[in-house]
This record gives C-alpha cells, structure tokens and sequence, in this order.
C-alpha cells in the first residue's frame, strides 16, 4: 500500500490494526530451495562471521577498500553457484568447506585486493571459519618459500608487518595446538606470543639454505622450534599436480569421489615424505605424485 495513499474506511482501518505482520523473509531457505541444496549446507555461521571480523577492521582501512558485498537474494545466488562450481570442477558428490572457502574469496572478500594485508587477513579467518575436516596442523613449505625466496632480508619487523602473508602458509590447527587465537581485530598480526610461533615456523620449514640465517636473524625460541620442527609439511605443488591430474580427465570411482578430497592429501602428503631427504625438481615430483595417484 503506497506510504503516500490513506484510506479512510473505518473497516480497512480495524483491519489493518488487527493484522498480523508478514513473517520475515528466509533468503537462506530461498536460495536452498532454489539451487536445490539443504538450507543446513549453506554455513550461515560462518558467512555472518566474515562480516563481523571484516566490521573489526579500523575504519580507515575499510573506507579505501569498500563494504563487502550485502548478501542479498542475488548475492547469495551468486555465492553458492561459485561454490557449486567449485565443487564441479573436482567431481565430487557433496559441498564442502573448500568450496565455500572458494566461492568467499572470489564472491565476498575480492574488493580486499586492493589491500593485500587485508586479503591475506580474511582468507586465513575464512580458513578458520571454515576448516576441512582432515588434520589441520600442517605447514606448506612451498608456499613459505614462494614468500621468502624473493626477499633480501627477513627479520622479525618484517614476520610482524607480514604476519597474515606469512600465516597463510600455515595450517587453521597450528596456531589452536600452539595456544594460540590468530583471528583477532588486528589484521597485522599484532598479538602477543605469534610473532614467536611464526619465527619458529621459519626457522624449521623454510628452504634449508635460509635456515641457518633466519635463525640468526630472528633468534626463535628454542622450545617452539622443537614443537614446530615436529608439525607435518603439507606440499601445495603436490597437492597441485594431482589436482590437476584428475581434473584432466582420470576416470573416478564413487567411492573415490566420496572421500576423493583425503586420499588426494593423503597421496600428496606420503609424496612429501618420500622427497624430504631428496632435492626433487618439479618435473620429478610430478612423476612421483602421478604414480602414487595411479597406485591409488
């Protein structure tokens, strides 16, 4: 009824104040029923979450960046189909939290690229609000050394300004095994006790070339080292080169497409231990991911 419109019949009037007020509109029980999902897969949680750790962020900040995008009826849309992509992409039965780690980073947070401290922020919260349910106490050395390699010199100013940049390398559980709660207001990292761990992290997983320098320069506590030197490595160029193996076209059996994303970490982690004593190039290791996949 237009706001600017009244009418004066005394029976519309009675009628209107005996009213029930519509019920609020589900957008999530929409959406499901549209794309065809149970309401429960969609993690409303840990969507409401992102905002509220995204709204902790100084103002000053934000303001360069802009709002994420509000998830309306079409937003919404737009993320699950990102995440059903994702899904179809690895020929997998279920949605899982990767999808949706997936579909979130490309769908909500990609207006935090023009801050990459931001983006690393929201991607290692996103992680964590979303974890996989294999072991997430793991760290990716090729990933840290993708960080390191390029850098001249790494002190602990430098580990502090790029805490999140670094924490990326790092799996949701390490920091939870270690006591401590990463996912704090401070985007830069700046809580007491992490810029410890990370220094640690450095020291023990690095490129062995870096390592006796780091240890000079960022001087690490030897007990955590002794714990972070005991925490598995997980490899992002393995878990790549099987990835796209499959995704080439490698038959898959139901059982593997139910619990294809374990075995492929599985296969991907027991080709890490089998390179650790050996300077493998890329070419080698793909070779070896590729024969372990096919033993599978």
């Amino acid at each position: 009824w237009p706001q600017s419109k009244h009418c004066t019949s005394l029976a519309w009037k009675v009628a209107l104040q005996s009213a029930k007020s519509l019920p609020e509109a589900d957008i999530w029980h929409s959406a499901a029923r549209r794309h065809g999902i149970d309401r429960d897969k969609i993690p409303e949680t840990a969507l409401n979450k992102i905002y509220e750790i995204y709204s902790d962020i100084p103002k000053d900040i934000t303001q360069t960046i802009g709002a994420l995008p509000v998830l309306t009826h079409g937003g919404l849309d737009n993320l699950i189909i990102a995440a059903q992509q994702a899904q179809s992409h690895e020929r997998v039965d279920a949605l899982e939290p990767r999808h949706w780690r997936r579909a979130i980073n490309s769908v909500l947070t990609h207006c935090t690229r023009q801050h990459p401290s931001v983006r690393d922020f929201m991607k290692v919260a996103c992680e964590k609000l979303l974890p996989d349910q294999d072991n997430q106490e793991w760290v990716d050395p090729d990933l840290l050394a993708h960080c390191l390699r390029p850098l001249k010199k790494i002190d602990r100013a430098y580990v502090q300004t790029n805490f999140w940049h670094l924490a990326r390398a790092c799996g949701p559980g390490v920091f939870k095994m270690l006591k401590l709660d990463f996912m704090g207001p401070d985007y830069r990292g700046a809580i007491h006790g992490a810029t410890d761990v990370l220094c640690a992290l450095l020291v023990c997983h690095a490129p062995e070339a870096m390592r006796k320098s780091l240890e000079i320069q960022l001087q690490p506590d030897p007990v955590l080292v002794q714990r972070c030197g005991q925490l598995p490595m997980r490899s992002t160029v393995n878990r790549k080169i099987l990835t796209d193996a499959l995704a080439s076209g490698w038959g898959l059996n139901v059982e593997f497409r139910q619990s294809g994303f374990t075995i492929l970490n599985h296969l991907a982690d027991h080709c890490q231990s089998l390179a650790k004593d050996a300077a493998l190039d890329d070419a080698t290791r793909k070779e070896l991911a590729i024969a372990q996949l096919k033993k599978a």
